[in-house]
């Protein structure tokens, strides 16, 4: 989720987007700086800007932000993998402990499960559309994907 194109726009909601890929969500703790937005790290740890093409030029002024995203995919493509497992019989435990491994893609800045920033998982031929409905694990936890969003997450065992 991006920073929105117009209206108010925070602080706060750029740190969430900056550090979670998610404008209006995640724990940032004070203080956020324009320096550390722009320049990374800091108290917040955020991570480097974007470098792929965005609607605007971040900038200290806050106006620079509108449309920002952490999360964009230069080009379109997948951006990060995600190891993990897949059921798509009904049991969300058989996806926990499954013995044969596949490797997806997603577009998370960011290497976690793709049910903790709800991003949208593609098979590892084609790298387009989501794959299918089902249960997917990284042998952790196992959460339910329904074609368009993650539920239910669990632990596994």
């Amino acid at each position: 989720m991006a920073v929105p194109d117009s209206g108010a726009i925070t602080m706060l909601g750029i740190a969430q987007e900056r550090k979670y890929g998610s404008y209006g969500f995640g724990t940032i703790s004070s203080p956020i700086t324009m320096f550390d937005l722009l320049n990374g790290g800091g108290a917040n740890a955020f991570p480097s800007l974007n470098s792929c093409p965005q609607p605007n030029v971040p900038s200290y002024s806050m106006s620079g932000w509108y449309g920002y995203n952490q999360t964009a995919s230069c080009g379109g493509g997948c951006t990060d993998t995600f190891l993990g497992f897949e059921d798509a019989d009904g049991d969300p435990f058989a996806a926990c402990f499954s013995k044969n491994p596949l490797t997806f893609y997603t577009q998370s800045a960011f290497p976690v499960a793709p049910w903790q920033d709800d991003s949208p998982v593609f098979s590892v031929d084609t790298c387009s559309g989501p794959v299918s409905v089902g249960w997917y694990s990284n042998g952790e936890e196992v959460a339910f994907f329904d074609g368009g969003a993650w539920e239910n997450v669990m632990p596994c065992g």
